[in-house]
C-alpha cells in the first residue's frame, strides 16, 4: 500500500480546483469552491477539505488547515484503514470456512472415547497425529510401524503352559517344542505324530500395548487405537508382522503374480518348494488358501482379531504347519491387492500363473501327480467355483478336497456342468457354517455339529455336507472348525505317502 500513499499525497500537493478521480474502491470528489470531498469506503465516511485534509463527517470546517506533514500523516491513516477493509472483506469471500461461524468445528472423538494416557480431545488427536505421520511419512511396516503406534506382538502362553513351566522348572522343554496332542473330530485323541509335533494351539501371539504391558481386547481397543485411518494402519502393519512369519519361520516365499496395473501388484505366499517360488517338489500335494474381501492380505483372515484375538486365530498360520507337518506346499493368494472389485482378476491371474504345470498339462495319464486341496473363506468360495466353471477340464482330476467356510458360492451357476456340480456335492466337499445371530443361535453352536439344511439351503448349496463352525463370528470360522477341516482333507489323502516322501 505504500506506493499507493505516496500517489495520493503527490495529488494532494496538486489539488485542482474541480476533479473526480477513484484510488481502489474509494471514490474523491472535489469543487472548484474548495466544498468538502467525501471519501466513502465500507462505511468509513471522511471529508477533504479542497487542500486534502481530513477531518471528521460533522460538516464541519477546520478553522485552522494543518500543515503538510499533519496532512500527510492524516491521509496515511486513512488509506491504511481502507486498504485493512478492504483485505478484510477479500479474506471473508475468498477463505471462509463452509461451517457457519456458530458453529463448532472442533473434531470430534469417536465414541467418546480417548487414546490411553490422554485427557484432553487435543491430546487426543495430538498423539494421534503424531503417530500416523510417523507412521506414513517414515513409511514404517511391520513392527517398526507397530512400535511407532506403542504396540508390539508377543507370545501369551495359556494357563495350562504356564502352569506346566511352573511344575518343570526350566528343566521343560520350550513351548515351541512341546509336542500338543492332536484331538480328532470324534472327540478320540490320536496318538502323537512326529509330524504333528506343534506349538501349543492355546498359547497365542497376541498384541499388547508396549509401555503398559496391557493386552490389547476388544473392549479395550480404542484406547490404543483409534477407529479410521489410525486403525487401518495398525492393522496393515499387524497383518505385515504375520506375513514377515509365515515368511521368516515357515519357509514361505512372495512372488509377484502382475505388476501392470497402477496400484499395488498382485503378489501371492508360496511355499520355497512350490515350482511357482523356484523350489522342485511339483509332485507334492498343494493347499490352496483364499481369504474372504476386504482389506485383508494373502493368508489374513481377519484385521480386527489380529489386532485383539492373536494371529493364530486370524490367520492361516495353523493351515500353514499341518501342511508342512504333512509334507505339503501352501499357496496363499492376495484377491484384495487391488481391491475388492477386482478380487476375480487378481485370483485369476494368481492361479493361471502358480498352477501354469496344471492348466498348460498335456499328459492326460497325470492324474495322480499334482494334488490339490482348496480352502475358500467367504466370497472366495465365489470365486473359485467361478474359476473352476472355466477351468474344470484342468483342475478336476487333480482336485482331491474342498473346503468352505461361510461361502457365497452357489451350485446353479455349474446346473450345466455336471463333472464340476457332482463334484461340489460329493464327499470331498464340505461346508462350515458360523451359527450368526440371525439364524436363531446366540451361543454358538459346537464345531463339526450337523446343520439341518432347509429348502432354500439345499437350492443353492445343493447336498453339500454341511456342519456348524463352531463360533457366531463369521472372520473365525475357519480357526474354530480348523481340525475338522484337516480331518476332512487328511481323508482324501495319503498320509503314508506323504510320510516318506
Amino acid at each position: 500500500m505504500d506506493h499507493i500513499v505516496i500517489e495520493e499525497l503527490e495529488l494532494l500537493e496538486n489539488w485542482p480546483s474541480e476533479k473526480s478521480f477513484e484510488m481502489g474502491n474509494v471514490h474523491c470528489s472535489s469543487s472548484c469552491t474548495g466544498a468538502e470531498k467525501q471519501v466513502v469506503s465500507d462505511g468509513l465516511i471522511c471529508n477533504i477539505d479542497s487542500v486534502g485534509g481530513a477531518e471528521s463527517s460533522n460538516n464541519q470546517p477546520s478553522e485552522k488547515k494543518p500543515n503538510l506533514a499533519t496532512r500527510r500523516e492524516r491521509m496515511k491513516r486513512v488509506v491504511t484503514d481502507i486498504s485493512s477493509k478492504v483485505n478484510n472483506t477479500l479474506d471473508r469471500l475468498l477463505f471462509v470456512d463452509d461451517v457457519p461461524p456458530t458453529q463448532n468445528t472442533s473434531r470430534q472423538v469417536h465414541g467418546g472415547i480417548l487414546l490411553h494416557e490422554c485427557d484432553t480431545p487435543e491430546e487426543h488427536f495430538d498423539r494421534h497425529d503424531i503417530i500416523l505421520e510417523t507412521m506414513k511419512d517414515c513409511q514404517l511396516k511391520s513392527d517398526k510401524g507397530l512400535k511407532a503406534a506403542g504396540l508390539r506382538f508377543e507370545l501369551r502362553k495359556c494357563s495350562s503352559c504356564v502352569l506346566l513351566d511352573e511344575r518343570e522348572g526350566e528343566d521343560s522343554p520350550k513351548n515351541d517344542e512341546r509336542k500338543c496332542v492332536r484331538v480328532e473330530p470324534d472327540g478320540e485323541v490320536d496318538s502323537i505324530h512326529p509330524l504333528r509335533t506343534l506349538k501349543c494351539e492355546d498359547c497365542h501371539t497376541r498384541l499388547v500395548h508396549s509401555k503398559s504391558g496391557i493386552l490389547i481386547e476388544h473392549h479395550n481397543r480404542r484406547k490404543f487405537i483409534a477407529d479410521g485411518e489410525m486403525y487401518d494402519e495398525v492393522s496393515r502393519c499387524c497383518m505385515e508382522f504375520a506375513q514377515d512369519l509365515m515368511v521368516n519361520d515357515y519357509g514361505m516365499k512372495w512372488i509377484t503374480i502382475d505388476h501392470e496395473n497402477k496400484g499395488d501388484p498382485i503378489r501371492a505366499l508360496v511355499s520355497t518348494t512350490h515350482p511357482a517360488a523356484g523350489g522342485s517338489s511339483i509332485s507334492r500335494p498343494t493347499v490352496l488358501i483364499i481369504t474372504g474381501k476386504g482389506k485383508v492380505g494373502a493368508g489374513i483372515f481377519s484385521r480386527q482379531h489380529i489386532q485383539t484375538t492373536g494371529i493364530e486365530p486370524s490367520t492361516a498360520l495353523f493351515t500353514i504347519k499341518e501342511a508342512q507337518s504333512r509334507n505339503m506346499n501352501v499357496v496363499m493368494l492376495d484377491p484384495n491387492a487391488n481391491g475388492e472389485r477386482m478380487s476375480y482378476t487378481a485370483i485369476e491371474k494368481s492361479m493361471s500363473k502358480i498352477f501354469d504345470y496344471i492348466e498348460n498339462i498335456s499328459d492326460e495319464n497325470s492324474v495322480s501327480q499334482y494334488p490339490l486341496l482348496i480352502q475358500a473363506h467367504s466370497a472366495a468360495g465365489g470365486n473359485i467355483v467361478r474359476y473352476l466353471m472355466d477351468k474344470s477340464q484342468c483342475y478336476l482330476q487333480h482336485l482331491r478336497a474342498i473346503a468352505f467356510t461361510d461361502s457365497t458360492h452357489n451350485v446353479q451357476w455349474v446346473k450345466n456342468q455336471p463333472e464340476l456340480s457332482q463334484f461340489l456335492e460329493s464327499s470331498a466337499a464340505i461346508y462350515f457354517r458360523s451359527s450368526k445371530n440371525d439364524y436363531g443361535y446366540s451361543q454358538p453352536r459346537p464345531a463339526g455339529e450337523d446343520m439341518s439344511p432347509d429348502s432354500n439351503w439345499i437350492r443353492r448349496f445343493g447336498n453339500i455336507r454341511t456342519y456348524w463352525a463352531g463360533t457366531t463370528e463369521h472372520s473365525l470360522s475357519d480357526w474354530s472348525a480348523r481340525k475338522h477341516i484337516w480331518a476332512h482333507f487328511d481323508k482324501h489323502i495319503d498320509l503314508q505317502q506323504l510320510e516318506n516322501q
